[in-house]
């Protein structure tokens, strides 16, 4: 087999290169994450406000919010895509899984005894936004540190050597960590997922290359009232070469950050004009669509712009994990 390293700045990610032996032979992209199962309540009335109400609808969802990026990108690529995680021994593990193997996407996991994370997701019909609450069920079971063991040990095991890309949706964070810090020293991209701000994972900026997050927790983070100061500060803090801000329906901010010389370029979008249907995993549908974007050869700019199309388009369905046409 043809061997082809390349080294990727840090500053920004760039298409790594394919690998043609007797046909197509394509860089994988690697995806560490929680499994967890989403259970979606529809309503039709104010769900902020105190006391009970009923739900229209109830569905549920297998993976969580890593297994949603699997899923997506999967179908938007032709790059194997790799999933890393921990599943428990109930039947959402067994779902889990089973999604995953349906769009091919390859599974590298550790078993534990205990029950799925779980979320539970209040749906307002009228406009699509969403309520979630989340329970992190294997970080509080017993056998954490037996499991988060054998996942460190899987995780220092794995080959890089073919690897393009690689996303954490922040909740492993020992575990992000270490991948992050391996794949760096080769080069490879690390996209960073931040929800919510706590300390360890605070610390998993510093490993981090690419960060996308929600506007408003962008600004927390930078203690900033600016969007663009606030982008601006977290890269020159945590030496990070592109960062976005999510907005939902108002679409995204970017920034391509120079490392070496301090400069800072913005480019921002409009989201689409659409129906939402359901908004939940519309970020995850967003890193899924920025990591196509650059496999195609696209600027980080136009990227973001793709981004910001699979988000749209997960969002005119119900449910976490957008069906897109075929690659």
């Amino acid at each position: 087999m043809m061997n082809i390293s390349t080294k990727i700045a840090r500053l920004a990610p760039i298409l790594f290169p394919i690998l043609l032996v007797a046909g197509h032979v394509y860089a994988k992209v690697l995806v560490l994450g929680n499994n967890a199962v989403d259970h979606v309540f529809t309503v039709d009335t104010d769900y902020a406000d105190n006391g009970k109400r009923l739900a229209l609808e109830r569905h549920i969802f297998y993976g969580g919010k890593a297994s949603n990026v699997a899923f997506t990108l999967a179908q938007l690529i032709r790059e194997p895509v790799t999933y890393i995680g921990v599943f428990a021994s109930d039947d959402g593990a067994v779902q889990g899984r089973r999604v995953l193997e349906q769009q091919n996407v390859q599974i590298e996991s550790v078993s534990t005894s205990g029950d799925s994370n779980c979320s539970a997701i209040m749906l307002d019909k009228a406009s699509g936004e969403r309520l979630v609450t989340f329970y992190p069920a294997l970080a509080m079971h017993p056998s954490r540190d037996e499991w988060e063991a054998s996942l460190l040990d899987l995780l220092s095991g794995i080959d890089l050597s073919d690897v393009s890309h690689v996303y954490s949706d922040s909740e492993l964070t020992a575990a992000t960590r270490l991948l992050f810090r391996r794949a760096r020293a080769l080069g490879i991209p690390c996209l960073l997922d931040l929800e919510r701000l706590d300390a360890p994972k605070l610390e998993l900026l510093w490993e981090a290359t690419v960060l996308i997050g929600n506007g408003s927790v962008l600004l927390d983070l930078a203690s900033e009232s600016d969007l663009r100061r606030a982008l601006e500060s977290v890269a020159e803090t945590y030496q990070l070469g592109t960062v976005i801000a999510s907005l939902g329906e108002k679409g995204h901010v970017g920034l391509e950050y120079d490392i070496d010389t301090g400069e800072a370029r913005f480019f921002q979008a409009d989201a689409e004009q659409i129906d939402v249907v359901d908004s939940t995993g519309a970020g995850d549908a967003f890193h899924a669509g920025f990591i196509a974007g650059v496999l195609r050869g696209y600027s980080v700019e136009e990227s973001a712009v793709n981004a910001g199309h699979v988000a749209a388009r997960a969002c005119q369905d119900l449910g976490p994990k957008a069906v897109l046409a075929s690659k």
